[in-house]
């Protein structure tokens, strides 16, 4: 019994040895493969002709080859490289490259397509397509791997959000790219941002504004738009942005006919610079208040020498005529001269309307002046000034302010 089971023993233990050893030599071979494979992928190949890794790397070197002899032997170990490994991506890659470089283009797009299949975080996979998409005029499919992209590769979000600027120029890429912000990706803010500073083509940043504003559903928040606007009023597309306002944030119907944006001070929603900014300094302050007696008002002070601006927004009031008209009132009697609502023309700055409260208007009241906005006055600058004097601290309570189309010609 004891030989018999020394005899079972030894013939496991040399059945394991020779699996052992038919393993190692595996093994080894394997090794070499790969060695052979970074260095010397010809010898990769006499070791293991059938090597997937040997193959694509040999189809990798004479794709880069620029002899014609190379291309059509490049597609022959890429295609030997996919039968070895058919589920790996890179096989596919390398096959993608080689029908490029035959001319194949529509093959090695579907085989890169199928790279990314097999590996959908394969990023130089990704850039291949991308490029292939846009020089075809295939934008969405650009765009579709601009966000794979960006996913992938977070922290580098500006310069692939970069890569979809320059499709604004292309009507269908316009088209594209208006498709793909009004879904609200993650990168909208940055694309906005990238693209109201391009310069190449103003007129097609602009198209593409008008056209995602005026897609059903899109909202841009506060801070986005705010960027975009002041992009634009600091290239003095006043009239454009100020039409791109009013479609994301329209005045209500009963405030149609003002010009002013929130012109009774109830905290509407919307940026800078064509809804209210206000300033505080060391001379004069304004802010929104209640009042005793219900409803809001923009409650001004001043208690400095030094001139300050305290409320300012932007208006594009076409030429003609027009009544600016504020309803205020002060518990400082005289003092409150002290104040001024004043408009003036951009880019000049030159004053073309004040109104002053120069009454002890203890209670509100409206007061009013008519102006002319003149030609080449395409946007203009309501402000509330704290002038410069010696007297008592002041304040000034405007519960509204209101700019209209009158007929009426300003007093000489």
């Amino acid at each position: 019994m004891a030989a018999g089971a020394g005899r079972r023993f030894d013939g496991w233990t040399i059945a394991l040895f020779a699996a052992a050893a038919v393993l190692a030599l595996v093994c080894l071979r394997t090794g070499l493969v790969d060695m052979a494979t970074r260095s010397n992928p010809a010898l990769a190949l006499s070791i293991d002709g059938d090597s997937a890794s040997a193959l694509d790397r040999t189809a990798a070197l004479l794709i880069a080859d620029p002899r014609p002899a190379s291309a059509a032997l490049a597609a022959d170990r890429a295609r030997g490289a996919l039968a070895s490994a058919p589920v790996l991506a890179r096989p596919f890659m390398v096959a993608a490259l080689a029908a490029d470089r035959q001319g194949e283009t529509r093959r090695a797009t579907e085989l890169m397509q199928t790279a990314v299949t097999r590996d959908p975080r394969s990023v130089p996979a990704r850039f291949w397509l991308l490029r292939r998409q846009v020089i075809a005029g295939n934008f969405a499919a650009a765009l579709g791997e601009i966000d794979a992209l960006i996913r992938l590769r977070p922290t580098q979000v500006r310069a692939l959000a970069a890569l979809a600027v320059p499709m604004l120029i292309d009507p269908a890429g316009r088209g594209a790219v208006v498709d793909r912000m009004a879904a609200n990706p993650g990168w909208r803010g940055v694309f906005l941002d990238l693209a109201q500073r391009d310069s190449s083509d103003r007129a097609s940043f602009i198209a593409f504004m008008r056209a995602l504003a005026a897609t059903p559903g899109v909202e841009i928040d506060d801070t986005t738009l705010g960027t975009v606007l002041v992009g634009m009023t600091g290239r003095g597309e006043y009239v454009q942005a100020h039409a791109l306002y009013e479609r994301l944030r329209p005045q209500r119907s009963g405030e149609r006919g003002n010009q002013v944006y929130d012109g009774d001070f109830q905290r509407r929603p919307g940026p800078a610079p064509f809804n209210w900014s206000f300033a505080s300094t060391a001379s004069a302050i304004a802010q929104i208040e209640p009042q005793p007696r219900g409803g809001p008002a923009l409650v001004a002070r001043t208690f400095g020498r030094e001139p300050a601006v305290v409320a300012t927004q932007m208006l594009a009031l076409p030429a003609g005529g027009w009544r600016l008209s504020a309803r205020m009132g002060s518990d400082d009697g005289p003092a409150a001269d002290r104040f001024r609502w004043r408009l003036s023309c951009l880019p000049a700055d030159r004053e073309i309307a004040r109104l002053g409260n120069p009454e002890e208007l203890r209670e509100p009241r409206t007061v009013s002046t008519v102006f002319a906005v003149p030609p080449g006055c395409p946007a203009q600058t309501l402000s509330l000034l704290a002038e410069a004097g010696d007297g008592p601290d002041a304040s000034l309570r405007t519960l509204a302010v209101d700019i209209r189309r009158t007929v009426e010609r300003p007093v000489q």
